[in-house]
């Protein structure tokens, strides 16, 4: 049996969705996952999960005869799929049906699976995502920073999208310390900045893939005494609504709509 899973991007949405994909491999399937090619590598290399990730074009040939064409472009393979040894979950689009939910696409993922087959409690989404740390990399990029084990700094994220189509959220900043920009660096990836995560003192970010990797059950260890979350969306309703939908951990944020 065979499930393929079609959501390429972004980091915060593979990572959310990852918990549907173990109730499949559980069952019994073969799960397949193709991922953009941006982070495919990183995938790979940093993250234990029994799936396969692949490119778009290797899920493609991996397809029975009678349903190639799923992957051929975004345009294709908008609807879910349940037989009994094939399952095809289009979760990047999951949201398409239910316009009224346009800032919940978190929520329309699980949503749509318990419209077309069963209901999946993502309350605790964040145990389905298990990263193998290269710390050698980490100690490189915050030597690289600038930083030591003394080292008092607020980290800032700004930016939330895929690299290459990211956006910037000019959020207000209330800091007195150093900052340290959290974002692209040429010859890391995002999976080397988690010492620096670990290490700030504050930190200050838009809802993206970083809070996902800070409430990522038993990933990081922090020492910030601050923590502030500010919304990408605009009326603050839609805001109530995406952190409800991705619960994130109010113990540890504090929500600025």
């Amino acid at each position: 049996m065979k499930c393929f899973i079609k959501t390429l991007a972004g980091l915060g949405d593979i990572i959310y969705s990852h918990k549907i994909g173990y109730v499949y491999h559980e069952k019994g399937y073969d799960v397949i996952w193709p991922i953009a090619p941006i982070y495919l590598d990183l995938m790979n290399k940093y993250v234990d999960s029994p799936f396969k990730y692949c490119t778009i074009q290797e899920a493609e040939e991996m397809l029975p005869e009678s349903h190639k064409g799923l992957f051929k472009d975004d345009f294709c393979g908008k609807e879910f799929i349940h037989e009994d040894d094939f399952a095809f979950l289009p979760l990047h689009t999951a949201d398409a049906s239910a316009p009224y939910m346009r800032h919940r696409i978190m929520f329309c993922k699980y949503a749509a699976i318990a419209q077309a087959s069963e209901t999946i409690d993502p309350s605790d989404w964040h145990k389905y995502f298990n990263v193998k740390r290269d710390r050698e990399r980490e100690e490189s990029l915050y030597s690289e920073l600038g930083l030591d084990e003394d080292s008092k700094y607020a980290l800032v994220n700004r930016n939330f999208g895929t690299q290459g189509a990211s956006r910037r959220c000019p959020f207000p900043l209330n800091t007195s310390l150093p900052i340290i920009e959290f974002g692209f660096i040429e010859n890391f990836s995002i999976f080397d900045w988690f010492k620096v995560i670990e290490n700030a003192t504050e930190i200050h970010s838009v809802d993206t893939v970083l809070h996902y990797f800070i409430d990522i059950e038993n990933l990081l260890t922090l020492k910030a005494n601050k923590m502030e979350l500010y919304s990408r969306y605009f009326p603050a309703s839609d805001f109530n609504k995406a952190v409800n939908d991705v619960l994130i951990r109010k113990d540890l944020w504090n929500l600025n709509r």
